[in-house]
């Protein structure tokens, strides 16, 4: 019996422990997202936007990237992060990378499925797009980038989009933070450069 009641004395503290160090984490309804904004913002001499939603602008790579982040007061299941960059280069193209995401993006739903075998990025995973070819180069190409943004972010969830000259990344469910956003929108420029290597199949 007192054995048993160590063990149990054991568990509590335990369990105490581990409650007081997720209480005592920052929540991220507590950040002063102006602030951390506007650090990431100057590092590539853009500005945060501070009006609804949050963000920033820059000019990541010589592409011009906008960040969107939705409901950061709900904290981190809930925090979706939507990078825009314009492709001025690109060639037409039509693509939704969907990793662990249920729907396809509005307007893909009769864009044929491609099955490609991307090892790297472990889970559910969807492509659609107009250009077989293009979209595996591209795809191929950028794999270890998504592995590394979701890793850093602890998402989720993961997005890509390319359609109308535009390349949008969306994480779902993302722990925002100054290292994470700054990744977030480093991968976005990569992504937006490596569709515009991609020929088209025309």
């Amino acid at each position: 019996m007192l054995t048993w009641a160590l063990i149990g004395l054991g568990l509590a503290a335990g369990g105490v422990g581990w409650a007081w160090t997720r209480s005592s984490r920052p929540r991220m309804s507590s950040v002063d997202w102006p602030a951390l904004l506007s650090q990431v913002a100057a590092e590539y001499g853009g500005r945060a936007v501070t009006a609804h939603p949050i963000g920033l602008r820059a000019t990541v790579d010589g592409l011009s990237v906008t960040l969107s982040l939705f409901d950061v007061e709900r904290g981190p299941v809930r925090t979706r992060a939507e990078v825009d960059v314009p492709l001025p280069n690109a060639k037409p193209l039509r693509l939704h990378l969907a990793w662990d995401t249920l729907a396809p993006a509005k307007g893909f739903d009769h864009v044929p499925v491609i099955d490609l075998p991307i090892r790297e990025l472990v889970g559910a995973v969807t492509v659609r797009a107009d250009d077989e070819a293009a979209a595996a180069s591209f795809v191929a190409d950028v794999a270890w980038d998504l592995v590394d943004v979701r890793r850093e972010a602890l998402a989720e969830a993961v997005e890509v989009t390319v359609r109308g000259g535009y390349l949008q990344l969306t994480v779902h469910g993302m722990q925002a933070d100054e290292i994470t956003i700054d990744r977030v929108v480093r991968v976005a420029a990569r992504l937006a450069h490596g569709v515009e290597r991609k020929p088209s199949a025309e």
